[in-house]
């Protein structure tokens, strides 16, 4: 990518050698469609396993569907983040206060969600989805970003620890005797994670 720029409707992203232009622009409720079948496929991707044969879906659960219909109607709860190919959703981010109601932490500012179709993987859509994530937490009230990832999906661990993400205590049972994780980012040390980018003027 040679940078991140304004576009009319969202985020322009450089175009690399061979690769389309693509946009991340704020999510609509008609994109909620879209966007919980690319959290279906993306899920279904990682808790396969690497290497393992996988179903490709056509269309997203239910309850999905009603998660990402419900989220996109509530800017309250959530800002969902699209990025956008040749008209398809291939990745997506959402952020906001911790969706736990039993939370009432006003410092954290939660990543609820960062998934990208696996045809799209390595190819810059998870970095920049994750620039837009710390750029709002470098700029807000909170002093530090949360989230939770599968304790067996190593290539999000990778992921995040590169981006400065480090464990914070909190698991919670996960499938098959495995966790999810707890991983905070501190504001303060955004100047120095891999991963933060600024947009082009």
């Amino acid at each position: 990518m040679d940078g991140v720029s304004l576009a009319s409707g969202g985020l322009r992203l450089g175009r690399s050698p061979g690769q389309d232009v693509q946009v991340i622009r704020i999510g609509r409720p008609e994109d909620a469609a879209a966007i919980a079948l690319v959290h279906e496929t993306a899920r279904r991707a990682y808790y396969a396993g690497e290497g393992e044969p996988w179903q490709l879906p056509t269309e997203a659960a239910p309850e999905r569907l009603e998660t990402w219909q419900l989220l996109l109607a509530d800017p309250a709860r959530a800002t969902v983040h699209c990025a956008v190919t040749d008209g398809q959703v291939v990745g997506l981010l959402s952020l906001g206060p911790p969706l736990d109601s039993t939370s009432n932490d006003e410092a954290v500012l939660e990543l609820h969600a960062l998934y990208v179709l696996p045809g799209s993987w390595s190819g810059g859509i998870g970095s920049q989805l994750h620039a837009a994530f710390t750029e709002r937490l470098s700029s807000g009230p909170e002093d530090h970003g949360a989230l939770e990832v599968w304790s067996g999906n190593s290539r999000a661990l990778a992921f995040y620890r590169r981006r400065g993400w480090t464990p914070d205590g909190r698991s919670r049972p996960g499938p098959a005797g495995t966790a999810y994780l707890g991983l905070t980012l501190r504001r303060a040390i955004l100047g120095r994670a891999p991963g933060r980018t600024t947009r082009s003027r």
